[in-house]
């Protein structure tokens, strides 16, 4: 791992169980400068969805750190997350790095869609939120859709992102404390994308 991990691992595993349902797992777990860090990252992706009613769930997913700061969530339009094999990258798509100030933080998130209409339109939602210092750093909720897709996977949906329409709305709030003014200050973040692939445009 490069220096700034100081000593540690990393593991990964997936598995692929009655060829429809797809668990894979990160983790990684380190110390520097006198601290120790980790993180946990596991998604699980049903090609054959679990259906309510018109609805169907695809995929959860969630994750959990400890003196890690987490970076922003790539864009589904902008590109593919990078492959989850370099110290400190996920399955989620985030970027980690030893924080000692960052107390703990946690993400769920979920692929939902049109039961059996999957190429037609999938979502995916993600929730999370990290404490530093004893209170909320941060708060972040990002959704992905993918509308009329030719892939016939959910996995190769998600992936290769060659859905004739993309959408991405995110929204980040961040809190900064300066504990002698008792100052808070926020940001909010919100960005709507919505394109279209057909035929070039």
């Amino acid at each position: 791992m490069m220096q700034r991990f100081g000593n540690g691992f990393r593991g990964a595993i997936s598995a692929t169980f009655v060829k429809t349902v797809q668990v894979e797992a990160v983790a990684q777990f380190g110390s520097v400068n006198g601290y120790r860090y980790w993180y946990v990252d596991a998604s699980a992706i049903f090609e054959s969805g679990i259906t309510f009613g018109p609805v169907a769930m695809y995929g959860i997913g969630g994750g959990a750190w400890y003196h890690m700061k987490a970076g922003d969530l790539p864009s589904s339009i902008n590109g593919s997350p990078s492959p989850a094999s370099a110290a400190g990258s996920s399955l989620s798509g985030l970027t980690f790095t030893p924080d000692q100030s960052v107390d703990l933080g946690f993400l769920a998130n979920a692929h939902v869609g049109i039961s059996g209409g999957k190429q037609v339109f999938v979502c995916g939602i993600t929730l999370g939120a990290q404490f530093v210092n004893g209170g909320i750093g941060s708060m972040f909720l990002t959704g992905k859709g993918y509308i009329l897709s030719s892939e016939t996977s959910v996995i190769d949906i998600l992936s290769k992102q060659d859905a004739t329409v993309l959408a991405d709305v995110s929204i980040k709030l961040i809190l900064s404390t300066l504990s002698s003014k008792e100052t808070f200050n926020s940001k909010r973040v919100l960005n709507i994308k919505v394109y279209s692939l057909a035929q070039g445009k």
